[in-house]
């Protein structure tokens, strides 16, 4: 377990494996632990760097974020941390987005961008989708949420 004290959030990231660095954006509502299927084998080619978005999972933010490119500066922040000058960086639903937007944003900063399952914007609709897995995380346990967001996403 490992924190980094960053502007606007205390960021819990892991880092697992050998090779060229992979920083792994979760999507909405979802941790770091949403990779657990995949890393193993990722592992075996990446040093991987797993992060809980800010407000989600064991990262801590200091303020909510306001939009992507909150999101984007704080993967800007923690490569700074580790001392990462360039990575592959995979984003899935939302972390696609988040993703792209850090691409746009520090494109030197970028070696490969991996979107999984993601749109190129956060529509209308994933605005919609956002407010509502919102008030369902609300209602139900963090177990429930975490769950039923995996069997959505099946």
């Amino acid at each position: 377990m490992a924190w980094a004290e960053l502007t606007d959030v205390r960021c819990y990231y892991e880092v697992l494996g050998q090779g060229e660095p992979l920083l792994l954006v979760p999507g909405l509502g979802v941790t770091c632990r949403t990779w657990d299927l995949v890393v193993p084998e990722l592992a075996r080619h990446f040093t991987l760097i797993m992060v809980d978005n800010r407000g989600l999972g064991l990262s801590l933010p200091k303020r909510p974020p306001r939009s992507t490119a909150d999101y984007s500066t704080d993967l800007l922040e923690l490569m700074d941390y580790l001392q990462l000058d360039r990575a592959h960086v995979m984003g899935l639903s939302l972390g696609g987005i988040i993703s792209q937007r850090f691409a746009v944003d520090h494109p030197s900063r970028v070696e490969r961008l991996i979107l999984v399952s993601c749109a190129d914007r956060f529509s209308p609709y994933l605005r919609q989708t956002a407010l509502m897995l919102r008030h369902a995380l609300r209602r139900f346990s963090w177990e429930e949420f975490a769950r039923a967001i995996e069997l959505l996403g099946s």
